[in-house]
């Protein structure tokens, strides 16, 4: 684990998604991201313990995740959702992850 305790670095990233199940679909963004998770910016809230399917909007690839964290609302209105992959699937954030990372090494 990291300094922080975390598994894997955590960064300032905005990627576009789609949060599609529970329907109706729901765009959101990425805040920050590590690899098992990430927090996102949500026009919806979702309750602790949801399942989400969530779609990569730059290459189509879908994973499950669940909401482990409520922050609130922020000064626009987003709703601050964390959430945590079900299944560990390392590079689904892309590209874009791995330069953050290396980036703010």
């Amino acid at each position: 684990m990291s300094a922080e305790g975390r598994r894997s670095p955590r960064v300032l990233l905005k990627l576009s998604v789609l949060i599609e199940d529970p329907p109706p679909a729901c765009p959101a963004r990425t805040a920050v991201v590590n690899r098992q998770g990430a927090m996102l910016l949500s026009p919806r809230p979702y309750a602790l313990g949801s399942e989400l399917l969530l779609r990569h909007l730059e290459w189509e690839g879908s994973a499950r995740f669940n909401v482990v964290w409520d922050g609130g609302t922020d000064e626009a209105g987003s709703h601050k959702i964390g959430i945590e992959m079900l299944e560990a699937w390392p590079d689904f954030w892309g590209p874009e992850y791995e330069k953050a990372v290396r980036a703010g090494a």
